[in-house]
């Protein structure tokens, strides 16, 4: 160990003195040199390398800090408050393993004490270990059984561990300590719309508003909230808000797009959209990997570049926006369309001047030369879409004629043949909105002994095909083995009527008679208030009243078929 002289020593304590007192002048540059100066000279001053780790990690130098946090640790481990900075400072940096064995060192030295079992639960929430999070927080609460906010932690990570009336309790415990905790209603209101319940998440919302006006937190979810209720200027109002507190958050962003598009606001809503790259939740590994592959194409004409075009959402996005294949050939000299596999055998038949490949499975860009790389949905932004230039040269999606001539023979000619879609994918999120049961339909059998209906339904709902008289209904299930199959079917059809699927893009695309059931709210796409469609002009629009109310939609449909008929 270094030896300190008498004077050396005199001048290592006033140069400490001279630190402090810059640091409480908030001289945090002059402090900096001093501190350093001092460490150097005296390396075994605990304090100093302490008090230095501390001033480098408040200027945000995290590895200088946590450099100098770790010689002090190596001059003394037992003190509790250098594991507390050092789990602060990978916190920071997200490194929330080596966080958490930072916070259990230090509850080895003070086991009692609940900020750290309170950012222990945090950090084992982060990780995903639910169960270990819940018991690190409640023993938070245990150490400390008036703190709103610990009990608040704790009822977020049961409401994920899907224990809705114990997260309730949790949220309320904590209200009850404190009542104006704005947080507490947020994460009640969170809960409660989660669960379907939107009077009582609005009535949450607007009580952690009175509370915080400026909680941009709430004013996201309180505008999600009345995205999904259809009340739309109330919800741009809320993301407008939240863009005023964080002018960079990118779901508010995408949001507002949602608004824009659906009122028919192209101009503003297509530059909106882009932001959907910044949404974490939004940006697949898949898509990740072909958007930061090459640089975005910005519609510039290419005469020797290669571009890459490809799909980043569902099939009837894809169906929906490969219209805009031909316009963008008229720029583009050299360009490539990926796909999805069950798209490929219809598409490639008919953009047979584009060079169309399957997308591969995994998240790696397609092993194919190409020069800049455009999504799907970007191409109406690049092309300055508005509403009245929105491209409808329909029909531009054509079946397959031996395909058409082969399910001819099948379909007869002595009925008005009707195709029938009524439930949707599974695994989307607003499918609960937007499907239906066979049973909710059957009654359009009731409308005429000379309607023939065919079921395009792909395996979802055709279980129950055997109990549906008096509909005269055709299971096409088992033999709909590809989009190229369905769309020569289709061909062979008076009309489709459709829920919100992809099969609705297919029928629209094709110029085939197609009417198409709305859930309220609607998405964007089908804008608002309007029974017809400037993306199909062969669709009808049959929307419903009010959110969840099929029957009377299915009344109205079964009223135009029947007046269908009528003429023919």
């Amino acid at each position: 160990m270094k030896r300190v002289v008498t004077s050396e020593r005199l001048l290592l304590d006033a140069k400490k003195q001279e630190a402090a007192t810059l640091l409480q002048a908030q001289r945090f540059s002059d402090a900096l040199a001093i501190l350093t100066w001092v460490c150097q000279h005296d390396p075994d001053d605990y304090d100093s390398w302490f008090n230095l780790g501390a001033l480098n990690g408040k200027l945000g130098m995290f590895a200088a800090a946590e450099a100098t946090f770790l010689k002090a640790l190596a001059l003394r481990s037992s003190d509790p408050q250098i594991y507390i900075n050092l789990a602060r400072l990978c916190d920071l940096q997200g490194r929330f393993d080596e966080e958490l064995v930072y916070c259990q060192r230090f509850l080895q030295l003070v086991p009692n004490d609940g900020a750290a079992y309170s950012q222990t639960g945090k950090v084992l929430h982060r990780l995903g270990r639910l169960p270990e999070a819940e018991q690190a927080l409640r023993e938070a609460w245990r150490c400390a059984p008036d703190n709103a906010a610990y009990v608040n932690n704790l009822g977020i990570v049961l409401d994920d561990l899907g224990r809705y009336d114990d997260a309730l309790e949790c949220y309320r415990s904590a209200l009850h300590l404190n009542p104006q905790m704005d947080s507490a209603y947020c994460n009640l209101g969170k809960l409660f719309q989660k669960n379907g319940g939107s009077e009582s998440a609005e009535a949450a919302y607007i009580a952690a508003l009175n509370i915080n006006p400026q909680n941009s937190d709430v004013q996201q979810n309180l505008g999600i909230l009345l995205l999904g209720l259809g009340r739309n200027d109330e919800a741009m109002h809320c993301f407008d808000e939240r863009l005023r507190a964080l002018p960079e958050c990118a779901e508010a962003h995408w949001n507002r797009a949602l608004l824009l598009l659906a009122a028919g606001n192209f101009s503003d809503g297509w530059e909106e959209y882009e932001w959907r790259f910044k949404c974490h939740e939004l940006m697949s590994q898949q898509l990740e990997a072909r958007y930061s592959s090459k640089t975005l194409w910005d519609g510039s004409v290419l005469t020797d570049q290669t571009l890459l075009i490809y799909v980043e959402q569902g099939f009837g996005d894809t169906l929906q926006f490969c219209r805009y294949l031909p316009l963008v050939m008229q720029r583009v000299k050299h360009l490539i369309f990926e796909c999805q596999p069950e798209l490929f055998a219809l598409l490639s038949n008919v953009f047979k001047d584009i060079k169309c490949i399957q997308r591969p499975a995994g998240s790696v860009p397609p092993d194919i030369d190409y020069d800049l790389q455009a999504p799907l949905l970007t191409l109406p932004h690049l092309l300055n879409t508005v509403l009245d230039s929105i491209p409808v040269a329909i029909p531009y999606i054509h079946a397959d004629r031996r395909l058409v001539e082969r399910w001819s023979q099948r379909i007869g000619k002595n009925s008005f043949n009707v195709g029938l879609v009524w439930a949707g994918n599974q695994n989307y999120k607003g499918d609960k909105e937007r499907s239906l049961s066979l049973a909710a339909i059957e009654r359009l059998g009731e409308v005429s002994r000379h309607i023939c209906f065919y079921s395009l339904q792909k395996e979802r709902g055709t279980e129950a095909l055997v109990s549906t008289p008096p509909m005269r209904l055709i299971d096409l299930a088992s033999e709909l083995d590809s989009f190229a199959t369905t769309a020569a079917v289709i061909e062979n059809l008076d009309l489709v009527i459709t829920v919100d699927t992809a099969v609705a893009h297919l029928a629209g695309a094709m110029g085939k008679p197609v009417w198409t059931l709305i859930y309220s709210p609607p998405d964007w796409r089908w804008l608002l208030d309007r029974d017809d469609s400037p993306w199909y002009p062969t669709m009808r629009l049959f929307r419903q009243s009010k959110a969840g109310e099929w029957d009377e939609v299915i009344d109205r449909v079964a009223s135009a078929l029947a007046m269908e008929v009528s003429w023919r």
